[in-house]
Parts: C-alpha cells; structure tokens; sequence
C-alpha cells in the first residue's frame, strides 16, 4: 500500500506542512483534555500523537494501523520513549475490523486522528469505534476533508482528489459531517478550522446503536 512504501520517510514528508499549519496544537487541544484510562487509537500511523497522552489521565494505550512498516515507526525506541504511558499492545488492522481485532474489548478513550480520509469504508469505521468504545467513554476525532463554508476551496480539492490519493492515499474531499451523523456518534463538541476543512470533535458513542447491537449478539449466542 502507499502506507507501506512511504512509512519510513512520512514523518518527515508531512512534518513541514503540520508545524506550519498548527496541527500539533490541534492533535495537543483534542487529546490532552479529553483523553482519559484505557486508549484504544485507530490508524496510528507512524505515531504522531504518542508524546501527547497525558500520563496522570490515561493507564494504557493500544495501536491499530492497516500499515505493518507504519506501525513499526510508531513503536520504535525513539517514539516510545517520547509516550509517558505504557502501550499495551499494537495491532495490525483495518478500523473497518477493530471490534474483532481487540477481541470485544471496550476503551475509555477512542481515538483517531487523520483517518477518516484513508479508510476504504470510513462509516463502518465510525460505526466501529463506537462498538470498541465504554458507552460513557469518548470518541475523539481529528479529521480533514470538504470545507463546510468555502465552495471555492471545495471545487479544488474535487479537481485535485484523484492525484492526492494515488500520492498519499488520502481522499481529502470527503464529507465529514455526513459521515458523523450518519453514523449515529452523539457529538459533544466540534471546532473546525483551515477554511473549515479541518474538524476537531468530541463525541460519545451512541447508545442506542450500542443497546441494539448488544441485543443482536445475545440473540445469535
């Protein structure tokens, strides 16, 4: 995959582009007051958020990543050193299968940021998260795509999305919003900025979804 050939030099392909930007402020902002016990983070990537969990709110953490070499920068002595809480463990998985892939297991703390762009199908992942999340625990999402304001700044990345992804393996013109609310997330909190093409969100999962889907599983046992 694009993952697995760039994953060495990513950090330092998009590293430029994020301090200009402020995304580690952004990545800092939703994490750092939000995130709470156990962690479950989906598509980690080479690890850019592991310097961020603070150690006196959160007691584990666990890596997913579609990308085997991805994750192996992420868990590398360089960046575990700079993650202050124990990583239990780091899987390799796509966010369309975490519930099988953590065994049923729910977290306190849900979180994925810049994913939604590249999963293939990014509302069963939503959807997913929400089955891998404690129904009093806390999605958070740090995500890109359409502008919610600006048609102008749409129009180009629709001209320029096919080119992206083939590069970076990221459809940056998708609808966000539509995806959170159809995926039934109960939102707390959404900021927006760049243009309003990036969102910062809170969420809880929804319960009822959870209520219905625990249903379900005790009729097929």
């Amino acid at each position: 995959s694009t993952y697995d050939v760039i994953a060495k030099s990513y950090d330092s392909m998009v590293g430029w582009d994020e301090s200009v930007m402020g995304m580690w402020l952004l990545r800092k902002w939703l994490i750092q007051p939000n995130s709470k016990g156990e962690v479950l983070e989906v598509a980690t990537g080479t690890g850019r958020n592991l310097a961020l969990y603070p150690e006196n709110q959160c007691t584990s953490l666990t890596l997913t990543d579609s990308s085997r070499p991805m994750l192996e920068q992420a868990v590398s002595s360089i960046k575990q050193k700079e993650c202050t809480i124990p990583i239990a463990v780091a899987i390799k998985t796509t966010a369309e299968n975490l519930e099988e892939s953590v065994n049923g297991k729910k977290f306190d703390t849900v979180v994925d940021t810049f994913g939604l762009c590249s999963f293939e199908n990014p509302l069963k992942a939503l959807q997913q998260m929400q089955k891998c999340c404690k129904p009093d625990g806390k999605i958070l999402l740090l995500e890109h795509g359409r502008s919610i304001s600006w048609s102008m700044i749409n129009n180009v990345l629709d001209d320029k999305a096919e080119y992206h992804a083939s590069k970076w393996g990221c459809v940056w013109n998708r609808d966000i919003m539509k995806l959170i609310n159809e995926s039934g997330l109960q939102i707390e909190s959404v900021h927006n900025y760049h243009f309003g093409t990036t969102y910062l969100i809170v969420a809880k999962p929804n319960k009822i979804i959870q209520q219905q889907d625990n249903k379900k599983e005790a009729e097929n046992d």
